[in-house]
């Protein structure tokens, strides 16, 4: 179980390291798209689109890696007062919440709402097109990842 506990540490740690990663590369592509269109009148296809992808999956991977390093400002307000009975009861209560809406998340993703968009041939409504599944797969993923 501990080495389970490690490689999944090791996972999320590498994650969120190419999810600022990921952040920087927006930021930048962003950055050089408004002075492009500033400067040349010209703007790239889907720099907004793009970016709002980059801020849906490194955002959802981030969530798992705050539960793992239970770095989460809810956690530390009221949560060190309490005596260790009720700080093991709410840590499964806030895991069982967390399954259950991960879950939930994943069937709906994967399910229904996703084989509607993979079969009705989708695309996002900015400028690049992308089928909609692609997008949604490393955000599916993730929610996974943070029900272990």
């Amino acid at each position: 179980m501990q080495s389970l506990d490690r490689s999944i540490e090791w996972v999320c740690e590498k994650a969120a390291l190419i999810c600022g990663a990921m952040f920087i590369a927006s930021a930048i592509y962003v950055s050089i798209d408004l002075i492009a269109r500033k400067i040349f009148n010209t703007s790239f296809v889907g720099a907004n689109e793009i970016s709002g992808y980059v801020l849906a999956i490194a955002s959802s991977w981030a969530f798992s890696y705050a539960l793992l390093k239970r770095s989460h400002i809810r956690i530390d307000v009221v949560y060190r007062y309490f005596p260790l009975r009720a700080q093991a009861a709410i840590d499964v209560l806030s895991i069982a919440a967390l399954a259950a809406f991960a879950a939930i998340f994943t069937w709906y993703a994967s399910g229904r709402e996703g084989k509607r968009k993979c079969s009705s041939g989708s695309a996002a409504a900015g400028g690049s097109s992308r089928p909609s599944m692609r997008p949604r797969t490393p955000r599916t993923r993730s929610a996974f990842a943070a029900s272990r």
